[in-house]
């Protein structure tokens, strides 16, 4: 049986294009052959033009190309014209043979290389494990995520699949707090701690989490995925809302990332919440109501960026009663000892 199904429209079409001799010649070796191919894996823009030069040369569809690498037309065409999974190797081959352009620089993997790659990030994974149930830690996790963080997904071209992240990004004088605080919460929660990288240009720091297991429970517990502003759901979980503890460490965590404090008048101090997340802001707003304290009502704030010469709406609200303020650094206190600093030099 052959591997790849009916040659007839192959041998027409290249017949017309005055392939045939080639085209016949290699169908011969492998018209026969039933057993796994070894993959051959390049550099996805060496891949990428390879296959595309081939096909416009010998002026063949994208079901034509499959036919010769055993998939469909459109697996051909997603897998193997931009996303760049691995080719068979005679397929590969063919490519090269039938349109006389040579195989750009590559190595050869095992025919089930994907299904060794998977059984080794299994074995690796498998005694890696989530919380098995909600905790202070995770709820402050959650509250510098909302701060500072978010969750993306996106498609790695390097290694040809999709990726999970999550990200947490501050200033660089920060790096106290996440060294000393939040990497040691997601090695308590999750047993991993992340890498750093710092932006070009920029006095900023960002947490990298790289990771799909993360990514899903955290998305979860509560965390929206991508933009977190235009997101009409971002707000603090029901589950964080209904324990007093969860709710004094998620406001913790949202504190020590977006949180401002100054002293009004010259004598009191005063914490600032703004967010350009309206839900988000009355989210906070009725946690620290339903934990007894009494913050300033939502506002609508209008910011105007000189750079950029927009305008930007943000809300915020204030917590600036003396008692509660005295309550908070009592009560819930600060993780981000550099904040922590700050409130002792104004006080």
């Amino acid at each position: 049986m052959n591997t790849f199904g009916d040659l007839s429209l192959w041998e027409n079409h290249l017949k017309r294009n005055r392939q045939s001799v080639r085209w016949h010649g290699w169908m011969q070796n492998i018209e026969n052959k039933k057993e796994k191919q070894m993959r051959v894996f390049m550099r996805l823009p060496d891949q990428k033009q390879f296959v595309r030069s081939a096909k416009m040369k010998c002026n063949l569809t994208w079901k034509e190309i499959g036919k010769l690498c055993g998939v469909n037309g459109n697996t051909a065409k997603v897998d193997y014209g931009f996303r760049g999974s691995t080719l068979p190797l005679d397929g590969a081959l063919g490519l090269s043979n039938i349109s006389g352009i040579p195989l750009p620089p590559h190595r050869l993997l095992p025919a089930n290389w994907g299904q060794i790659k998977s059984a080794q990030m299994t074995s690796r994974k498998a005694y890696l494990k989530n919380p098995s149930s909600y905790s202070e830690e995770l709820a402050e996790l959650l509250g510098i995520l909302m701060g500072d963080g978010c969750l993306y997904r996106g498609y790695d071209k390097e290694e040809r699949s999709e990726k999970y992240f999550t990200y947490i990004s501050g200033h660089s004088h920060e790096f106290r707090y996440y060294e000393a605080v939040i990497r040691p919460i997601f090695k308590k929660l999750f047993d991993v701690q992340g890498y750093f990288y710092r932006r070009r240009n920029q006095n900023s720091l960002v947490l990298v989490i790289k990771s799909k297991r993360i990514y899903d429970f955290l998305k979860s517990a509560g965390m929206p995925e991508r933009t977190k502003n235009t997101n009409k759901k971002f707000t603090i979980p029901e589950w964080i809302m209904k324990n007093p503890n969860f709710i004094k460490a998620c406001i913790r965590g949202l504190t020590d990332t977006d949180g401002t404090v100054f002293k009004s008048h010259g004598r009191w101090v005063n914490f600032q919440y703004k967010f350009a997340s309206k839900p988000l802001t009355r989210s906070l707003h009725r946690a620290f109501v339903k934990i007894g304290y009494h913050p300033t009502r939502v506002k609508k704030n209008l910011r105007f960026n000189p750079k950029s010469g927009k305008t930007s709406v943000c809300w915020q609200f204030y917590l600036s009663q003396h008692g509660d303020v005295d309550r908070f650094v009592r009560e819930i206190g600060f993780s981000n000892e550099w904040l922590k600093e700050k409130v002792q030099n104004v006080s």
